[in-house]
């Protein structure tokens, strides 16, 4: 079979189990099981490709779920499509040919023919097959990503141009899509360090094209970016605060629903008295068992004895901690320091290159310029009034 032959026969393939769901079920009778078999497949189809839902119009309804969903691009998720091919091809060459109208024999021979040769692309251990999904372009390709394939292209330009909004479940299916986003990153990610390893890398040209196209969609603003700015766009009246949770920032209805969401908590504030015990008992009790606290600001911020006793029952999951009700800690045998799942420091987590140079940089500019007669950063300058303007230096000092 030519190249042109070929290409017709894999995208009509697509357009027939994907597109034409109305004259599938028109079939004449006698051609029964070869049309339902092709509406499976339709809908296996749109599962394992969620995208082809939205390019053609039908993620609604019965199929409104797909809506929410983008296909898996990890390594194991590529090898379970491949699995489902497999089986949809054996399925398709169980019916006989010659028992079906001329119609519907086109139908299913053009089908068969799609899978038989996405099959072929997922028998190489690198690449990317794309010849069942509807979304973009037919091919077998021996890159997962390059300068017109892969997530961080086809991605954002379905989500603005091709995922409505018309309706606050609309926008909450389009952050769905961006959490999915950055898992199909992940997994092409995967997929180019397995390729590479097997000497399979894109020449420098391509290269050189693909680098240009994913620094400049990472360029500015993350508010600004097409994907965060569309849904912000779109929903900018609807409730639910969509546009900051797009930005990836949202502002919890309550105390007691940031405690129950976050997966994290960090505490970065300073302790008086208006913050001493802000994370109460209860506080810690809504958090997740798969939850971590962290804590390097001060141990007073949380109510005491709360912490131990939260870990204790699972809830938050994990801790870091840099300070401790009393320090220095140095009983071995103190509750966090047995916990399992209690990282624990001796209140050194400021302690960095950056931090030193900026402290003692700080210390040696005081020292300075108190040598020379002009205090700087001074708390109490009353008691500076009757020093000469330049004080004598210690003897041997410099």
């Amino acid at each position: 079979m030519d190249t042109t032959r070929r290409e017709f026969v894999t995208s009509a393939g697509v357009a027939l189990a994907l597109g034409n769901l109305p004259a599938l079920s028109a079939a004449p009778a006698n051609d029964s099981v070869a049309t339902g078999l092709l509406a499976s497949i339709t809908e296996e189809l749109l599962e394992d490709y969620p995208e082809s839902a939205t390019q053609l119009g039908i993620d609604n309804s019965q199929r409104a779920s797909l809506k929410s969903k983008l296909g898996d691009r990890s390594t194991a998720g590529q090898k379970l499509v491949a699995q489902r091919v497999t089986q949809r091809l054996d399925r398709l060459k169980s019916i006989d040919p010659a028992t079906l109208s001329d119609t519907v024999r086109i139908d299913v021979d053009v089908v068969r023919t799609a899978h038989e040769f996405a099959l072929e692309g997922f028998a190489f251990p690198y690449g990317d097959v794309a010849l069942l999904n509807a979304n973009w372009s037919w091919r077998n390709a021996p890159y997962v990503v390059a300068q017109n394939t892969g997530a961080f292209l086809e991605i954002p330009s379905l989500l603005d141009e091709q995922h409505t909004v018309e309706i606050p479940a609309d926008a909450e299916a389009y952050l769905a899509r961006m959490e999915a986003y950055a898992g199909q990153l992940d997994g092409e990610t995967e997929r180019l360090k397995s390729a590479a390893a097997q000497n399979v890398i894109a020449p420098d040209f391509l290269l050189d094209k693909t680098l240009k196209q994913i620094n400049l969609a990472r360029s500015g603003k993350v508010a600004d970016w097409s994907i965060v700015s569309s849904l912000a766009r779109r929903a900018k009246d609807m409730p639910g605060n969509f546009a900051a949770r797009s930005d990836g920032h949202a502002v919890a209805d309550s105390k007691a629903a940031f405690y129950a969401a976050c997966d994290v908590v960090s505490l970065h504030m300073r302790l008086v008295p208006a913050t001493r015990g802000i994370v109460t008992a209860a506080d810690l009790a809504r958090m997740k068992p798969s939850a971590l606290f962290v804590n390097t600001s001060r141990a007073g911020l949380v109510e005491p004895g709360a912490l131990g006793e939260a870990l204790r029952r699972g809830q938050p999951g994990m801790a870091a901690l840099d300070v401790y009700e009393d320090e220095p800690l140095t009983d071995p045998n103190h509750p966090l320091l047995q916990m399992d799942n209690v990282v624990c420091t001796p209140h050194i987590g400021y302690v960095t290159r950056e931090e030193f140079e900026l402290q003692f940089a700080d210390i040696f500019d005081q020292i300075n310029a108190f040598a020379a007669g002009r205090p700087i950063n001074v708390v109490n300058p009353q008691v500076l009034a009757g020093l000469p303007p330049n004080p004598p230096k210690p003897e041997g000092a410099r």
